[in-house]
């Protein structure tokens, strides 16, 4: 078996561990209010510190993936990840929630995220390129349909506080040992034989500075941008909001959950058009349909809307 195959189902799993605990805030954002007493903005507060050090982290991952290669950031992410969540279980005061959740969780994107497997997958899989990086996007959308609905059911069991506990400790025990022993840069002797080594997975290389004024560079970073904002948005305050007009916490939780499933079969389609057909349409398709979708449910919020977005 090429060892390849490994190496994806490692990057799955670790990007839908990864982004399933960022994106599982929105489910304690209720409780933690109710225990700390704060108003919603407040509380938000930490959620964004996280989010633009996740953002600030890609660069800074990518600048130790040159250097030390994606092996290394990938194993510093996923302890800050982990030890971001083990220490959600242990906070008593705000101050604990911008340590763990904002500055741990939050840096540990330099290397629990699609930055860091992007290169790694890409020397792994010269052919279909698109299509193994389309499964390795996927996790996101798996562990948000699997995990979400385990925090949700863990929370008013466990409370909130060992729920994090909990997950952490498991997550740890998950990506840890990938990290460590599974995870390889690219191909070799040991891990592939009768295989030679994989030329680099880029076609060429400029300079990052002579990449800042170019068309492409500054429309994918756009474009990016507001889907980041547009998902982590609805990643802390849709489940609140469902909530807020009226849907239960489990069908809010649910619905959430669903889309991130379907998201998984739009990946898996995309990935091999992209090699059919460039990257450009389908991208571009993928985003007109997320944006007719919070569209829908900004004027329509009914039984129908919560599943359809």
């Amino acid at each position: 078996i090429y060892f390849g195959w490994f190496i994806l189902a490692s990057c799955f799993i670790l990007m839908a561990i990864g982004m399933s605990a960022r994106n599982a805030f929105g489910l304690f954002l209720k409780p933690m209010i109710e225990d700390f007493q704060l108003s919603r903005a407040a509380l938000s507060l930490p959620v964004s510190l996280s989010l633009i050090l996740f953002g600030v982290s890609q660069p800074i991952g990518g600048l130790l993936i040159r250097r030390f290669g994606a092996r290394t950031a990938i194993i510093w992410g996923a302890a800050l990840t982990c030890a971001g969540l083990v220490g959600m279980g242990t906070v008593r005061s705000i101050w604990g929630v911008y340590l763990f959740f904002g500055l741990l969780v939050g840096m540990g994107g330099i290397g629990n995220s699609f930055t860091a497997y992007t290169p790694m997958v890409g020397n792994w899989f010269q052919e279909r390129r698109g299509t193994a990086l389309s499964i390795v996007s996927s996790g996101t959308s798996v562990g948000q349909i699997t995990l979400l609905p385990a925090f949700a059911f863990l929370i008013p069991l466990l409370g909130w506080r060992q729920t994090f506990l909990v997950t952490g400790a498991a997550f740890a025990l998950v990506m840890m040992p990938l990290a460590l022993f599974v995870i390889r840069d690219k191909p070799d002797e040991a891990a592939a034989p009768g295989r030679a080594a994989a030329p680099s997975a880029v076609p060429y290389d400029l300079p990052w500075a002579q990449c800042l004024h170019k068309a492409p560079f500054i429309l994918l970073t756009a474009s990016f941008f507001t889907c980041g904002f547009t998902v982590t948005v609805m990643s802390v305050h849709w489940v609140p909001f469902a909530t807020d007009v009226g849907f239960s916490p489990a069908l809010a939780a649910t619905a959430f959950a669903l889309g991130g499933g379907l998201n998984t079969v739009g990946g898996l389609v995309m990935g091999p058009l992209s090699d059919k057909l460039g990257r450009k349409v389908p991208l571009s398709c993928i985003y007109m349909f997320r944006g007719l979708g919070f569209f829908l449910f900004i004027f329509f919020k009914n039984d129908v809307t919560v599943w359809a977005v």
